[in-house]
C-alpha cells in the first residue's frame, strides 16, 4: 500500500463464509512438518483488509476443534493464529442456550489488535489469506458455519 495522508476508507463489506463438512480431512502434518488439509476462509483485498468478525457454528454432537491459520501476504508458510473448541450444537442448539463460537474475542486468540470500540479485530495485509483446519473429522450427517465480516480498503 502507497504512503498516504488520508484516513482510509472502507471501500467494500465482504461476508466469508464456509462451510466444513464430514467430507473435509482433518488437518494433518507431511513429511516435512507442512500442515495440510486447511481450507481458505478468506483473501484481503488489494488495499489490505481488517476481518472484524469470525464466528463458528455447527451442529455436531461432539465438540470440534478448529484451527485457524494465516499466510501474510497470501504467499510462503502458513502460521497458526489459534485452536477454537467449538462445543455440541453451538450456535444450533434446539434450545438455544449454547452460542456460536465468536474466534476473535480475547479468550481465543488473545494479543489482537482492537478497534474504537474495543472489539478484537484482525488487521490483514494485502493479499494475506485466513485458512480453516478440522483437528478431527465431523460426525457423519454434520456440518460445521464458519461466518465473518471483513472491510476492503
Amino acid at each position: 500500500m502507497a504512503k498516504t495522508t488520508t484516513n482510509p476508507f472502507t471501500q467494500t463489506i465482504k461476508n466469508p463464509k464456509l462451510i466444513l463438512l464430514p467430507s473435509v480431512s482433518p488437518q494433518a502434518i507431511d513429511s516435512v512438518g507442512v500442515v495440510t488439509n486447511h481450507v481458505l476462509f478468506f483473501t484481503a483485498g488489494s488495499e489490505g483488509s481488517i476481518l472484524k468478525s469470525l464466528t463458528i457454528s455447527g451442529n455436531d454432537t461432539a465438540a470440534k476443534n478448529v484451527s485457524i491459520w494465516i499466510q501474510p501476504g497470501g504467499t510462503g508458510d502458513i502460521t497458526l493464529l489459534g485452536t477454537v473448541n467449538v462445543p455440541i450444537t453451538a450456535g444450533l442448539s434446539p434450545t438455544g442456550i449454547i452460542a456460536n463460537v465468536d474466534v476473535l474475542a480475547n479468550i481465543y486468540l488473545v494479543g489482537l489488535t482492537a478497534d474504537q470500540s474495543g472489539r478484537p479485530v484482525l488487521p490483514l495485509e494485502a493479499g494475506t489469506k485466513i485458512y480453516c483446519g478440522l483437528v478431527a473429522a465431523l460426525n457423519a450427517g454434520k456440518v460445521l458455519y464458519v461466518n465473518g465480516v471483513a472491510e476492503d480498503f
